[in-house]
């Protein structure tokens, strides 16, 4: 357990309508989300910090910041940094994230937010210890087409929850030269990198306020020298739901997700979390009837954000709460204990 840094005292007591970020990591993402958050209200991009100088300067200089840190250390000593964002490999998000919250820093960590349960426990207790927001960087559930889903199947249209059906992938072109997630030492791989947006949708849709241990589960998985290439698993969930997922880095994108009940099914075929074409959702009635549903694209990173910040000043609630990022810890975990 970290100790409270006296330094959020002081980063408290500064004027607070108004959220300096820095960025931790230089990262691809990093460079896609910047656009899309420029102009929030109440939201400064402060600078950015990277493994290597350089890297965080070319990003620097690329998108115009005011600072391009030598370390994350010395971003994190900044007292003009209220809240970071971390998009560093999933192996360092634990070790980052502690650092930032001993620091006195609000967190935003991409997806997943750690590796295991007891990770989250420890972090989230952390957060919770210096007053600080931590959350989860699961845009995916701003995106209206999810939105569109969750809004059916709690409608109550499609009566009781029967089954859950996720398959979520995408080729990795640079697999062969072993980009860091590629990596088991980056934490990579199909369940660590497209199995975690499943399991929150999973635990999201169920509604659990805490975990219950699924039963009957089998998982198997098709892997090379280092990484999960793709990973399946069947079980049960709470109220008897019968869940399947496939999740794959090898074979082009499908990414559907369906939800099945007694009085008909919702489903979101072709769901791309970062598209900009509409997209379409399917509702079934229990004739077999078939309802299109076009849904336009919305802005899910700038809308994260916007919760990000406004959690900070006081203002909303976080969209993904602390059980919940747990329980897909936990579930997470139970799925890698499950592997055959």
């Amino acid at each position: 357990m970290g100790v409270v840094n006296p330094n959020i005292y002081m980063i408290l007591m500064l004027d607070m309508n108004n959220v300096n970020l820095g960025l931790l990591g230089a990262s691809k993402i990093a460079k896609k989300v910047l656009p899309l958050i420029w102009n929030i209200k109440n939201l400064t991009i402060r600078g950015v910090a990277a493994r290597e100088y350089e890297k965080a300067k070319i990003f620097s200089e690329t998108f115009k910041l005011n600072y391009a840190y030598h370390s994350y250390d010395e971003c994190l000593a900044d007292p003009q940094i209220h809240a970071v964002y971390i998009s560093v490999l999933n192996s360092d998000h634990a070790k980052l994230i502690e650092k930032s919250l001993n620091a006195g820093k609000h967190v935003l960590c991409e997806k997943p937010l750690v590796l295991s349960e007891a990770d989250a426990i420890r972090l989230y207790n952390l957060a919770n210890q210096n007053k600080l927001i931590l959350l989860e960087g699961f845009m995916y559930r701003f995106n209206p087409q999810i939105q569109k889903v969750w809004e059916l199947v709690n409608s109550g249209i499609i009566g009781e929850r029967k089954s859950i059906s996720i398959d979520f992938s995408f080729l990795l072109h640079d697999l062969e030269n072993r980009s860091a997630r590629a990596t088991a030492l980056g934490g990579g791989g199909a369940l660590n990198d497209l199995g975690c947006y499943a399991v929150d949708f999973i635990n999201w849709v169920t509604g659990l306020p805490d975990f219950q241990k699924p039963k009957n589960m089998k998982t198997f998985q098709k892997r090379d020298k280092e990484i999960d290439l793709q990973t399946s698993c069947i079980f049960q969930h709470s109220n008897e739901i019968e869940v399947s997922i496939h999740c794959s880095i090898d074979h082009p994108s499908i990414n559907t997700w369906e939800i099945r009940g007694t009085k008909g099914s919702v489903a979101a075929l072709r769901f791309d979390p970062q598209g900009s074409e509409p997209t379409t959702v399917y509702l079934i009635n229990e004739d077999s009837k078939e309802q299109i549903i076009k849904i336009p694209q919305g802005n899910p990173f700038r809308d994260e954000f916007e919760n990000f910040v406004q959690c900070i000043l006081g203002n909303e609630k976080p969209f993904i709460l602390k059980n919940e990022s747990i329980c897909n810890a936990q579930l997470m975990d139970a799925i890698r204990g499950a592997i055959q």
